[in-house]
């Protein structure tokens, strides 16, 4: 699982994961196997091998079958496995609804311990976060509204944790973190003038360092989430086309074929024109991300951790 979220493209990755995936098979390693199956199949949601991209069934497993598997045997991993690759497409779709549900069933169904780094732990805290502030945000009906105070609480324990990480030297889930940070200011409730700004530079931050570390998909996320902002929150199309602009060509090296045909029905421009993929990003890219490289490097992670 650690290896299908390094950044790495997804064909080789793939291939990979499923010779590994079958020497399993061959070796009567049953839950291994599953738990594989479970990351296989998510990426061949991304490239396009399913019929819905937010179901996990497909070539390498029915997600029904082994969630009713997991239930009768009370096979908390498996469970636990489903629900978050579940997780990490709907985040990557935007699915926010879908994101949350995975996440409090995750919170409900399997207690993660704390313990020392890994990266897999690191991603699991990030898509649970990634996932809260989604519900935190579309939240409506008054039982929403009480599932996202929890979300939140939920949420601003695992960025302790993230945060820990970050200061002891992690290097992994530093972009993590930032990205967190980047939605937290963008919907928060600051009203003062300078917020757009705040807002742009901590995204900004977020994707010069995801990039740097190699994250090339959640370089590519961060990119789209900038982009909604723009678009949906501050009406500024010009930002809001450069980042979603820059955000598919991102996708398009990472080889997430069924992220790109949903980009182009949510963000017609995308189909209508292929040259203004390039002309946005050249008109802002160099920019940005020569500003955001002066400041990187030095940004504190003492000022990461959102007080309420």
């Amino acid at each position: 699982c650690c290896y299908a979220m390094c950044g790495l493209p997804l064909s080789p990755v793939m291939q990979d994961t499923n010779g590994f995936r079958m020497q399993l098979g061959h070796y009567g390693q049953d839950l291994m196997f599953k738990l594989t199956s479970s990351v296989y199949q998510t990426m061949l949601n991304l490239v396009g091998r399913s019929e819905n991209p937010l179901q996990l069934s497909g070539d390498a497993m029915d997600e029904n079958t082994l969630l009713q598997e997991a239930r009768d045997t009370n096979n908390a991993m498996l469970a636990q496995t489903i629900y978050l690759q579940k997780a990490i497409l709907a985040n990557i779709f935007n699915d926010f609804g879908t994101a949350a549900e995975m996440a409090s069933r995750i919170w409900d169904d399997v207690q993660i311990k704390a313990g020392a780094c890994n990266f897999m732990t690191g991603v699991t805290y990030f898509v649970l976060t990634l996932s809260a502030l989604g519900m935190s945000r579309s939240a409506c009906s008054h039982m929403c509204r009480i599932k996202a105070r929890k979300a939140k609480r939920e949420s601003r324990r695992y960025i302790k944790k993230l945060n820990h990480w970050v200061k002891q030297g992690e290097p992994n889930v530093h972009h993590m973190l930032l990205i967190l940070n980047a939605e937290q200011k963008a919907y928060s409730n600051d009203s003062s003038n300078d917020k757009v700004a705040v807002v742009q530079k901590a995204y900004d931050t977020a994707i010069s360092v995801s990039s740097r570390s190699g994250f090339l998909q959640n370089a590519a996320l961060t990119n789209e989430r900038a982009g909604r902002y723009f678009l949906q929150e501050v009406k500024d199309n010009d930002w809001a086309y450069s980042y979603i602009s820059r955000a598919y060509q991102l996708y398009s090296e990472w080889g997430a074929q069924a992220k790109l045909e949903r980009m182009r029905v949510d963000y017609p421009f995308l189909a209508d024109s292929k040259d203004f993929v390039r002309h946005s990003t050249q008109r802002y890219g160099k920019s940005r991300f020569s500003t955001v490289s002066k400041h990187w490097n030095s940004s504190s992670t003492d000022s990461l951790l959102e007080d309420e």
